[in-house]
């Protein structure tokens, strides 16, 4: 449960005459008014106006009369230098533009103009052009002005600036470049450039940005006065640059993996390159005495030069190097180092330098969530720290950091959960007294200090996921405004001692022993506004009120959630969410919605979409694309509050498709998935060969009307099926994305099989890893609820797949190594887990963040293994024995007929457990089964463990976990089952097979004609009969 306070501040009250005072007449588009009056108003801004004679502002005013208005100032006594013709939906410009030859400033931005006509290189005098937000494709006749030296061409659909090196210029060319325009600063973002840029005649250029472009190869190194680059989202895999007066360097979101420079920049003073491929950073960084910001974060470096902390960069403030590889740190000399922000997690960083804190003892933001310390140096000195935010979340400390943080009296951030504390002293909360922020999830505590409550700015207490079984009494404090007690030990709380007046947030689900009485909610309800969520979805409480679309919800529905949220640093909580799993008792709808900085539009999307969903699929015409259209008209129901307020939205609807029968003569049902997307929310679909991203990052909003149609609620939607092999779902906003990445969002839910845990596990580490935004994660997990059977079949499935392809006898494929036809690299040999996927893990994942894991108790890892764990290696041994058989055979078996083998195998034995078990259940034996669960490694339904202790040592191997018709003896009975209506030995395959085949390897190839004249012999010589035939052991199952 989750308790809310619904009331607003009154500093968040908006006076209603002061919104009416604001809206004046520059919302009024000037198309619609009259000929005469829109004459009028040119006039007065062209005469009237505060502006200096020699500055025409046009903008906004249409097109009727602007060649009049051009005309007049262009005969007036005044010399016009400075033209501003915006937003006037131009697609050329009027004629009587060129007769101002004086013009040194054009600003023609946001229009509808596709080519500039040959005409405007009679401005000669102009010095400034801004052809933003339209619609050109080239600069040839701009870039031959005499004296123009700024070219701000920013969301066009420019393809191409300077030269390619695939096209060699022609003597005119050449000719005509050296008339190129002395540009010192030029704009090019979100465009279309693409492929090889290399300028080389514009030796004047100073400052360039080609960001949000595909260039994949820039060349700059002729340009020795360049000192600003910015080329960030690009592909670029190879940068080329003359460093001598450089001081800028922004290159994020690339591709690249070296630096190239003519001379190195010894003057730089910023450079980012971040989201690249860099495997270590450039030599020549020790030479940048200047330098103060070095971001490098999201590459492949494994370690970091010696001279990162040597003397020479004595003004390096701020040092990013998360998301690598970073397994040590260099040694630190003895000076004081100036590094004010150190962000160094996720990385597999093992120890720090003993000398750490006293040589970095002015840092403020130390970071080092998801690394792999033990311990921490001790500070010395406690008087000289300055340190206010510290993130040590995800890793294995111990008690003792306990010692080494109480030095830090400045602390106001502290995250340190997911680690393996068992106590924090009373005596560390007497060392923090301006700390805000506190959170302590995913540790042993079995209690928390009792003056807690004391500190007087405390705002943010999270302890969920830990052994409490008490808490102080935060009644007395007046300052905390989020209290997160779930999933713990709590047995009973009093919301009179525990909820003080001003708290905003309470999580205390997920407390199983916690015996809560309605009654405190009624009575602490009438003091003020109180919202109660159930965060399993799986129960409707007594006070609240039912949905209209959630009728039942304890429905069949085969899908588990989990979601968590929590508000921005000021306590403001811009999102919602949408969860209903029964929507109309078999259907499922799920959303986010972000309302980046606003409250009241996410309100009114959470409020309407459910009834817009029912009412769009209803109307024939548009029932195809329902997705899109209620995503339209919820942007119409937005109204006047969708003017200059928006929100991103995510929304995923599950509905029941066509029943199969699955061959058990059980009917499975599918479902499809649906997703529609507006903005930078994501959803993430796992699936046991890796994830899937559905969802891309768009400039599109819901609401924002005033910004059409740069800003349009078009919706992409993406449309699936639900197949066995999908694990979860995961939707976040896009806040949440920016801070954790898709693979480590698939891997940390996969080692949370709870979805609710999952997702707060999500939160607490985007706010680790410096999130200070909403966050909002919501999670659907899919296999919970799926049978061990159906498990099976989809890990036989999928091993027999994998070896269907027929390949030479030198193929790569004959080998336990990756290949070039394998789907993903072989994976480590490690524990294999259960045949849902839960640990099936791409490689990426499977690397990183194993020691996050290994925090965790065993008994938590041994509750998540399957019992089939043992039976899937087994399998996948003999298929990757038998692969090297296969390749020295010519003649290979047909797989379509091995799959039907293994399928009719698996249905014979599966028939005949469900039997054996019904049986002991009709009679009331319990103990065995819950003997028999507790048995690892083995199937906890197996018919053949009740004989495990008078088994013979010949019986193969994977027969003691699966058992066969001889297992039995004559415990099988030949009566009917579950109403199917057909013996045991039946099936979709029975009449392909018979009862003989179901023995046989499910790698050969069959003779049929020599089986059936082998059909009158006993039947328990059945493994020499194989052997004679084919050469090798029948394999029992």
């Amino acid at each position: 449960m989750v308790e809310r306070k619904t009331m607003k501040c009154e500093d968040d009250e908006v006076d209603s005459l002061d919104v009416f005072a604001q809206t004046h007449n520059d919302d009024v588009f000037l198309d619609s008014l009259e000929p005469n009056t829109l004459k009028e108003k040119c006039e007065l801004s062209g005469t009237q106006s505060t502006q200096p004679p020699n500055v025409v502002d046009l903008s906004g005013g249409g097109r009727a009369s602007l060649g009049a208005a051009l005309a007049q100032h262009a005969s007036g006594a005044f010399t016009v230098r400075v033209l501003r013709l915006r937003s006037n939906a131009l697609t050329t410009l009027p004629p009587q533009a060129w007769t101002l030859q004086s013009l040194t400033h054009l600003d023609i931005s946001d229009n509808r103009i596709q080519e500039l006509p040959p005409e405007i290189c009679q401005l000669s005098q102009l010095e400034e052009l801004q052809v933003s937000d339209n619609e050109l494709r080239t600069l040839d006749c701009v870039l031959r002005l005499p004296r123009l030296r700024t070219l701000v061409a920013s969301r066009n659909l420019i393809t191409s600036f300077g030269k390619n090196n695939s096209a060699p210029m022609t003597p005119d060319e050449e000719n005509k470049s050296e008339y190129r325009a002395p540009l010192t600063t030029v704009d090019l973002r979100h465009n279309k450039l693409k492929g090889s840029i290399i300028l080389g005649n514009y030796e004047h250029l100073v400052s360039l940005d080609v960001s949000h472009n595909s260039v994949e190869v820039l060349v700059v190194s002729a340009l020795r006065g360049l000192r600003e680059l910015y080329a960030a989202h690009n592909t670029l895999q190879h940068l080329a640059l003359h460093g001598a007066m450089l001081r800028t360097l922004r290159a994020p979101h690339n591709q690249l993996e070296t630096l190239t420079t003519t001379v190195p920049p010894i003057n730089l003073v910023e450079i980012d390159v971040s989201h690249n491929k860099l495997t270590s950073l450039p030599q020549w960084l020790s030479g940048c005495s200047d330098l103060t910001t070095l971001h490098a974060s999201n590459n492949q470096l494994t370690s970091l030069p010696e001279h990162l902390f040597c003397s020479e960069l004595s003004s390096l403030s701020s040092l990013h190097l998360a998301h690598n590889k970073i397994s040590s740190i260099p040694s630190m000399p003895r000076l004081r180092s100036p590094l004010r922000e150190l962000l160094l997690h996720d990385n597999c960083i093992q120890s720090l330098p003993e000398n750490f804190f006293s040589v970095c003892d002015r840092l403020c933001v130390l970071n080092l969530t998801n690394n792999r310390l033990s311990r921490l140096p001790h500070a010395r000195g406690p008087s000289s720290h300055c340190l206010e935010r510290l993130y040590l979340s995800a890793n294995c400390l111990t008690d003792e950091v306990a010692d080494v943080i109480i030095a830090f009296r400045g602390l106001k951030i502290l995250h340190i959960a997911y680690n393996c504390l068992t106590v924090l002293p009373e005596a560390c909360i007497n060392f923090w007294p301006d700390i805000e922020e506190l959170v302590l999830s995913g540790n042993c505590l079995s209690r928390l200090p009792e003056t807690l409550p004391q500190l007087n700015n405390i705002r943010v207490v999270r302890a969920h996921s830990n052994r409490l079984r008490s808490v102080p009494m935060f009644a007395c404090s007046a300052s905390v405004k989020i209290l997160d007690f779930a999933h713990n030990e709590l047995d009973s709380i009093d919301l009179r001692l525990l909820a003080p007046k001003q708290l905003k947030f309470l999580d205390i689900s997920c407390n199983k022993k916690l015996q809560v009485d309605p009654s405190q909610f009624s009575a602490y309800r009438c003091q003020r506004p109180l919202s109660l969520v159930d965060v399993t979805g799986r129960h409707s409480l007594p006070w609240t009120q039912k949905s209209g679309y959630h009728e039942e919800l304890n429905g069949t529905t085969p899908w588990t959630t989990g979601f968590s949220e929590c508000p921005n640093k000021s306590l403001q909580l811009c999102c919602a969410q949408i969860r209903l799993p029964s929507f109309c008792n078999k259907e499922g709808l799920f959303a986010i919605i972000d309302g980046e900085t606003d409250m009241e539009v996410p309100k009114v999307l959470q409020t309407c979409i459910p009834g817009l969903l029912l009412e769009e699929k209803s109307i024939k015409e548009t029932v195809t694309e329902y997705m899109k259209y209620v995503v339209l008209s919820a942007h119409r129901e937005l109204k006047e509050k969708g003017q200059k307020k928006g929100a991103c939205l995510i929304m995923c609807h599950l509905s029941p498709i066509t029943a199969s029968e699955n061959g058990f003569g059980h009917a499975t049902r599918k479902y499809s998935l649906r997703l529609a997307n507006v903005g930078d929310t994501k959803a993430v679909l796992s699936r046991r060969n890796g994830p899937l991203s559905l969802g891309i990052e768009n400039n599109k909003r819901l609401g924002y009307s005033s910004r059409y149609p740069n800003t349009v609620p078009d919706p992409d939607v993406i449309q699936t099926v639900i197949k066995e092999d999908d694990e979860f779902l995961i939707l976040g906003n896009g806040k949440f994305w920016n801070a954790v990445s898709m693979e480590t969002a698939v891997s940390e839910v996969r080692a949370e099989r709870n979805p609710v845990l999952a997702a707060k596990r999500l939160q607490d580490l985007a706010q680790s890893y410096g999130a200070e935004d909403c966050i909002s994660v919501l999670i659907i997990r899919f296999d919970a609820t799926r049978s061990d059977v159906d498990l099976l079949m989809r890990e036989l499935r999928q091993t027999i797949n994998s070896n269907k392809s027929v390949c030479r006898s030198d193929c790569c494929c004959s080998r336990l190594e990756p290949c070039c036809h394998s789907v993903t690299p072989s994976k480590p040999s490690s524990d294999r887990s259960s045949p849902s996927g839960q640990s099936d893990r791409p490689p990426s994942e499977a690397v990183s963040h194993q020691h996050y894991a290994s925090v965790r108790s065993q008994a938590k890892a041994s509750e998540r293994r399957s019992c089939r764990g043992g039976v899937a290696r087994a399998i996948r041994v003999r298929v990757e024995e038998d692969k090297e058989d296969d390749t020295r055979n010519e003649d290979s078996g047909n797989p379509e007929e091995q799959f039907k083998c293994w399928e009719y195998m698996l249905e014979q034995n599966t028939q005949m457990l469900f039997d054996k078990e019904l049986d002991n259940l009709s009679k009331g034996i319990q103990s065995n089964v819950s003997t028999l669960r507790n048995l690892k490694g083995l199937s906890g339904s197996s018919p053949q463990l009740h004989l495990a202790g008078k088994q013979s040592k010949g019986v193969p191997f994977l027969s003691k976990h699966f058992g066969s018709a001889r297992s039995f003896g004559t415990a099988l009975k030949p009566d009917f089952r579950f109403g199917s209506g057909r013996l045991p030995n039946g099936g979709p395959n029975a009449a392909y097979f018979g009862s003989l085949q179901r023995l046989m390897p499910y790698h050969l190839e069959y003779d049929f004609a020599v089986i059936q004249e082998k059909s009158t012999q006993d039947s328990l010589d059945l493994e020499g009969r194989m052997q004679q035939y084919w050469g090798v052991a029948t394999t029992e199952l």
